[in-house]
């Protein structure tokens, strides 16, 4: 996910802000420390405009 982001030029405070997530705990997604659920995951996709099979490649 972080290498979609920033290949999007977003940053961390724009994806959490779309997700109405704080910073730091969009922060810990990204790093593995905190679980994403499955509805911000594809809400996560579309801010990205990543297709769910393209990510799982």
């Amino acid at each position: 996910m972080r290498l979609a982001r920033i290949e999007r030029n977003h940053t961390q405070e724009f994806i959490a802000t779309r997700l109405n997530l704080t910073q730091s705990y969009y922060a810990k997604i990204e790093r593995g420390n905190a679980k994403l659920t499955l509805d911000v995951f594809f809400q996560l996709l579309d801010i990205l405009e990543l297709n769910y099979l393209d990510f799982f490649k």
